[in-house]
C-alpha cells in the first residue's frame, strides 16, 4: 500500500488507490438550509378591533349558529394603525323541513360590508390617509399641484 505525502492511516478520506474501506466514513452532511417560515399571522403585530356582524330580520329563536367567516382590513386612525377583524356570524335552521314548506333558506351568513378593493387588505381609511398623504403639496417633488 503506498500513502501519499500528508496523508496517514487514521484520515476521513478514502483515497482511491487503497482498496481499504475499513477506515472510511462518510463526511458528515450539510446542515440543513434555514428557510424563514411565518409562524402567525402577519397581524399580530397591530392592535385588533372586532366587529361582529349578524343577519338581519332573522329570528334567532329558529336557528342555530354553526359558524362565523373572519375578514380582516388593516385601518388607519392618525398616527394609529389596526386590524379591524369583520366576523359575519352564519345560522342554520334547527329543522330543515321549515325551509322547505316555507321557501327559505336553510343556512344565512350575515352580509359582507362593502370594500374599497375586492379581496383587498387595506381599508378605506388607510387607502384615504394614502391618498391623501401623496396628494399633499409636501409630498409632491415639485412643491406645487
Amino acid at each position: 500500500m503506498t500513502m501519499r505525502p500528508g496523508t496517514d492511516r487514521g484520515s476521513n478520506r478514502r483515497d482511491p488507490e487503497q482498496g481499504d474501506r475499513t477506515n472510511y466514513r462518510p463526511p458528515s452532511p450539510r446542515p440543513p438550509i434555514k428557510r424563514h417560515t411565518v409562524t402567525g399571522s402577519p397581524w399580530i403585530t397591530f392592535p385588533i378591533v372586532t366587529v361582529v356582524i349578524e343577519p338581519e330580520n332573522v329570528d334567532l329563536s329558529r336557528y342555530v349558529k354553526i359558524g362565523e367567516e373572519h375578514t380582516r382590513t388593516l385601518e388607519m386612525k392618525p398616527g394609529y394603525l389596526y386590524v379591524k377583524d369583520t366576523v359575519r356570524l352564519t345560522y342554520a335552521l334547527k329543522n330543515e323541513m321549515e325551509a322547505v314548506d316555507n321557501g327559505e333558506k336553510a343556512v344565512i351568513t350575515a352580509p359582507m360590508p362593502l370594500t374599497p378593493i375586492y379581496k383587498g387588505m387595506p381599508g378605506a381609511s388607510m387607502l384615504a390617509e394614502v391618498l391623501l398623504q401623496t396628494d399633499s403639496p409636501s409630498a409632491s417633488s415639485k412643491g406645487n399641484v
